[in-house]
């Protein structure tokens, strides 16, 4: 397909304590002319003293719409149609 369609990386700025972490991309087909990144994984380890830990993320984006205008798009979210 000439497509990425997971991308896994080590971000630059990690979130408070974490020293470590990693970041999974998943792209897909969001509508039928769309190819565009539908599930992110996240995940870090790090300390506080001496207490160590781990935490995940995952974030996963479905239901795409697209619209014919940005005003179309704007009053979408507006009314809470989207």
């Amino acid at each position: 397909s000439a497509r990425v369609v997971k991308l896994t990386y080590s971000p630059k700025v990690l979130p408070p304590h974490a020293s470590s972490g990693t970041v999974t991309e998943t792209s897909g087909q969001a509508t039928p002319d769309l190819w565009y990144v539908t599930r992110i994984d996240e995940t870090y380890a790090g300390h506080v003293l001496f207490v160590k830990g781990t935490g995940t993320f995952t974030g996963t984006f479905d239901r795409f719409k697209k619209f014919a205008t940005l005003a179309e798009g704007l009053k979408a979210l507006e009314d809470g149609s989207i």
